[in-house]
């Protein structure tokens, strides 16, 4: 079924918002959209709505719409949720890992070795880590996950962004997935916590220097 105009909009606000193409702070002006998009104010307005449910828009009294902050704080605590969940999904991932996982794997880091595109990075990322939770076999650890993915995906591209990670991140995807290449239980834990712990102090500088 094809997409409505109104779901267009929403569809293509809110990945403009994840994506930080639309950065944190900016204002949004339902005239203008409406105007983009020639569509009244009312669809518009829906699709704020919906966008502010979901915590990706702010609405402040005699400033308007703007796009959600990245707050110093929620970072820290999903990263920490990450911290706790993450290195032993790795961990038990590395006992369980298979032919065809390494080779699905190793196609994808072949495929980011010959690419500077960042969204190749990002689809690279996501197959190391939907594969890390298939293996697990623990199926509330994505589901945990999953549930602050928008927000997860705002301060991976905060901290390449802003704090140079682009080169580090992918060394240290590699070391994850060698650890699990090797089926190193150990080596997967290890190499996961310094990924995650890695982000959580690049997130944490980037934000306390907006802050100074």
């Amino acid at each position: 079924m094809a997409e409505t105009l109104t779901e267009r909009v929403y569809r293509v606000l809110r990945e403009d918002i994840v994506n930080l193409r639309m950065k944190p702070g900016d204002k949004i002006s339902e005239v203008k959209l409406a105007e983009i998009y020639n569509v009244s104010r009312g669809p518009i307005r829906n699709v704020i709505q919906k966008l502010q449910q979901e915590n990706l828009v702010v609405v402040k009294p005699q400033v308007g719409t703007i796009i959600a902050p990245i707050s110093l704080e929620n970072a820290r605590d999903i990263l920490e949720i990450r911290l706790l969940l993450e290195p032993h999904a790795a961990e038990i991932a590395a006992k369980h890992i298979q032919k065809e996982d390494i080779e699905f794997l190793e196609e994808k880091f072949e495929e980011l070795n010959s690419s500077e595109d960042r969204e190749k990075l990002f689809e690279t990322d996501i197959a190391l880590h939907q594969t890390i939770w298939r293996l697990c076999g623990n199926k509330e650890i994505p589901k945990i996950i999953n549930g602050y993915r928008d927000e997860i995906q705002r301060i991976r591209l905060s901290t390449i962004d802003l704090a140079n990670r682009l080169v580090p991140t992918v060394t240290e995807m590699k070391k994850i997935f060698e650890a699990l290449k090797a089926r190193n239980p150990e080596g997967a834990r290890e190499s996961m916590y310094a990924h995650i712990l890695n982000i959580k102090n690049a997130i944490e500088a980037v934000l306390n220097k907006n802050l100074e």
